[in-house]
């Protein structure tokens, strides 16, 4: 992994690396989810594949955006326009034209 002399990265998903002199690197993880007891678990992942088949839930639409950093630019233009309504837009900065890590959905 290269970076500048006397930048800042921030990574979101585990790297191995070797630490430079003069690079600082920082990680950050969180949770976004409430822990639910195991048995409302087992009940859903019972139901799941009817409550799919009959509509009644649906998972999200999703398009992955190739360009690394610069697909950013077009998704948030797609959403300025109302173009990105329901879709859960992805992107790998790390990997620009590979598919689906970064990920924002619009509502």
């Amino acid at each position: 992994m290269e970076f500048a002399d006397g930048g800042f990265l921030s990574l979101l998903l585990p790297e191995k690396f070797k630490p430079v002199e003069g690079r600082n690197v920082t990680a950050a993880f969180a949770h976004g989810h409430l822990t639910l007891p195991t048995t409302r678990g087992l009940a859903l992942h019972a139901h799941l594949t009817g409550l799919l088949e009959k509509g009644l839930i649906k998972p999200d639409r999703v398009e992955v955006l190739l360009g690394g950093l610069r697909g950013v630019v077009g998704g948030l233009e797609r959403i300025k326009a109302g173009q990105a309504s329901g879709i859960k837009l992805i992107l790998r900065p790390q990997r620009p034209d590979t598919l689906a890590s970064i990920s924002f959905t619009c509502h």
